[in-house]
This record gives C-alpha cells, structure tokens and sequence, in this order.
C-alpha cells in the first residue's frame, strides 16, 4: 500500500508540473516568482514523497492509544488519520495495523470535536469500500452512531454521525440490515425536525435512498 500511496503522490505531482509549465518555450525573462499558495502545495507534495503513510498511521493510532496524550493531542492525530483516509487508499492497512481499537473509544468522548472527527474518519474508512464496511458492521459502532444521531445535542455531531452511517450502508446489504436491526429507520426519521437544514437534507437523502434500493427498508 506504501508503494501505491507513492506513486499517488508522484501522479499529483506530474499533473502540477504539467498545470503550471507553459506550453511556449520559458526564457529567463519569463521566470517569475511561485505564488504562496503554489509553493505551499509543493513543498507539502515533496515532503510526503518522503513520508511512509503506513508508519504515520501506526504512529498516530499508537499515540492515540496512549493514557499520556493530551486531548489536544488526539485531535492533532486525529486530523492527520483524516488526512490519510481522504487522499490515499489506506483504509484496510488502518485495520490491518489496528486502528479499529481506537474507533469506540473515541466515539464515546466527552469532547464533541473529537467524536465529530471520529465520525468523519469513520465515513472516509467505509466510502465505497466493502471490505472496510464489513468491519465496521460486524463490531457494532454502527449502534453508536445511531446513538449519537438520537441522543446528541450537536447538530455538528449530528451531521457527521449521519454521514457516516450513510456511507457505511451504501451499496452494502449487511449494513442495511444492522440498520434495521437498531430500528436505525426510526432514529433517521425522528431526527428529521432538526432545525438544521444541513443535517435535514442529510437525513432525507439517506432515507430516500434507503427506500429507493433497499427492499429490507420498504
């Protein structure tokens, strides 16, 4: 997987260096400054050539774990963790290395932004990836995202949470199913008078889709 999350980055790279060459032949008179924004996004491009995303996961999961972290710490590694999930294919090598351990524990933090990062981890893990959504289904966190869906006051917490949920069911059968079980469909829908109109879309998006390809949720 370190291999393929190389090369991620070499592809991104290339397709920079193609954006922003000119297709003329460049003189010195041409030359001009790179812009901030520019060189930011090239030296964080060359620093992760020299990064092994597996050893940062391994670092971040194992810090996480650790009684001597700070909260402040955590979210720190937890934003990191996100990174990871969003840009590359990382997600088995998170539970192969044992990231699954971290995920209950901080879904039942008592810091909101904590939880808010657990569920948006969560979300990127299982987006289209069976494998990854057969995990989560089988140790029950899917219940704890229900609950948070119930019981927080947090719209953001909320949101996140349905998020989260919508991905782990989408397109996989054994999700839907759980769902049921947790009378999630009720939870869903009991939700729906959120003040919010982000989390209302939200909820009644996942339900439409839920009764439009699901006949377990007809």
């Amino acid at each position: 997987m370190a291999d393929n999350s190389k090369q991620g980055f070499l592809n991104s790279l290339f397709q920079w260096t193609v954006k922003n060459t000119a297709a003329e032949p460049t003189t010195t008179s041409d030359l001009k400054p790179m812009d901030e924004p520019s060189k930011s996004w090239l030296n964080n491009a060359l620093e992760n050539l020299t990064v092994n995303p597996v050893e940062r996961l391994k670092l971040c999961i194992s810090k996480i774990k650790d009684n001597q972290t700070s909260e402040q710490q955590k979210k720190e590694f937890l934003d990191e963790l996100c990174h990871w999930a969003e840009e590359l294919d990382l997600a088995k090598d998170f539970f192969t290395i044992g990231g699954l351990d971290i995920l209950a524990p901080l879904l039942d933090s008592n810091d909101d932004d904590i939880c808010i990062q657990t569920c948006s981890l969560i979300a990127n893990l299982v987006q289209n990836h069976e494998h990854c959504q057969r995990i989560i289904v089988q140790s029950g966190l899917q219940q704890k995202l229900l609950s948070i869906v119930r019981d927080s006051n947090n719209p953001d917490l909320k949101t996140k949470a349905v998020t989260a949920i919508s991905a782990l069911i989408r397109g996989y059968t054994l999700g839907q199913l759980q769902l049921q079980k947790y009378h999630g469909a009720k939870v869903l829908i009991q939700a729906i008078p959120s003040s919010i109109p982000r989390l209302q879309n939200k909820l009644c998006f996942l339900i439409n889709t839920l009764c439009s390809s699901s006949a377990h949720m007809k």
